[in-house]
């Protein structure tokens, strides 16, 4: 609110206007246009009736007509029988009215009209509520002699006869009742919770605004075209960054999980491999060798039976004595023999005798 704003006071509870707020007082029976909030001072005169307003905890002028009295401000209730009609946010310099009071930028303004009214400016210096009845009926009064007179309910359209006879028709029934202004902060509305989260700017954000409809009393209407995410542009809030990189790190330690396992599996499979094949070679029959080198029975019968794994790490070596002892013996006897027994005999020189 600006130096120039009007307080009224604030406007915390549900105010319930007297039943006769809501009666459209036209000037004449054929008149198309009728005024809620209104009081018969004297006579046939109309005058706006500031009961039909809240308590004002200020002492402030009353202007007449009352089209442009001021705010109530902390305002969060709109006052029974009405709902907000017109909302303008300050921070985001935007809204479906134009209050004659803009809201700053910690600030939104609100318009509580009765229930089927629209917030209107009918002139520079005013701001109203205003509804036209084209079909069902309204129920109007009429001032006489300084009191408010209630008429039987008109329908709408309607025709009458005026003084000379002729017959006109209304085709539509305006009405117009009091905007009653309302402005209040983020930090005002009950169960406010402070919000201290960091945008990716730097900048920090206060608790949400309350949509158009979140005043007490007030039922739900449409809030002005707002980012769908809650966070402007560019920005990203801590806890959507907070979750990404959380998101990333446990996918990096997966798939480093995975390929760790898929190396160590691989290795235990050769490891399996390789230990199968030098056990499969050592259970296999040693092969015969032929010739002055093959070894006797006795020095191979050393070790009877086939390998297990249980011989596989030291399998049983053959004892050296046993293969020299045989093997020599054996070699030296066959050859002496052979020496001995086909050596040609020794034929000496006759001539030289």
């Amino acid at each position: 609110m600006t130096s120039r704003t009007v307080i009224l006071g604030d406007l915390t509870t549900t105010f319930t206007p007297p039943p006769q707020c809501a009666t459209a007082v036209a000037a004449c029976r054929t008149c198309d246009l009728g005024w809620q909030a209104q009081q018969c001072p004297t006579g046939t005169s109309i005058a706006d009736n500031v009961a039909c307003w809240p308590p004002r905890t200020r002492n402030v002028a009353t202007p007449t007509p009352l089209m442009a009295w001021g705010v109530y401000s902390p305002g969060i209730a709109c006052p029974a029988g009405h709902t907000t009609a017109c909302t303008q946010v300050g921070s985001k310099s935007r809204g479906d009215f134009d209050f004659l009071w803009p809201p700053q930028p910690s600030e939104t303004a609100v318009g509580c009209c009765p229930i089927g009214f629209q917030c209107a400016l009918p002139g520079p210096n005013a701001q109203t509520c205003t509804r036209d009845i084209t079909t069902g009926s309204v129920t109007r009064g009429a001032c006489q002699g300084g009191s408010l007179v209630l008429q039987e309910a008109q329908a709408v359209p309607f025709t009458f006869v005026d003084a000379n006879g002729t017959t006109s028709a209304i085709t539509a029934f305006g009405s117009k009742a009091p905007l009653i202004h309302l402005v209040h902060q983020a930090s005002d509305l009950p169960g406010y919770v402070p919000s201290t989260t960091t945008s990716a700017s730097g900048s920090s954000s206060r608790g949400s605004e309350p949509t158009a409809g979140s005043l007490p009393g007030s039922p739900a209407l449409p809030s002005p075209t707002a980012p769908a995410s809650g966070v402007s542009s560019g920005e990203m809030s801590a806890g959507t960054a907070a979750g990404i990189a959380v998101g990333a790190t446990l996918g990096a330690v997966a798939v480093i999980g995975g390929l760790i396992t898929a190396v160590c599996y691989s290795r235990w499979k050769k490891r399996q491999a390789r230990k199968h094949e030098e056990a499969q070679s050592l259970q296999a029959p040693p092969s015969s060798h032929n010739g002055a080198g093959a070894l006797s029975m006795s020095a191979a019968t050393t070790y009877s039976g086939h390998w297990d794994q249980a011989q596989f790490v030291h399998p049983p070596l053959l004892r050296p004595t046993e293969l020299h002892s045989q093997g020599t013996t054996e070699l030296h006897s066959e050859a002496s023999t052979e020496l001995h027994s086909y050596s040609p005999p020794i034929e000496l020189d006759s001539s030289r005798r």
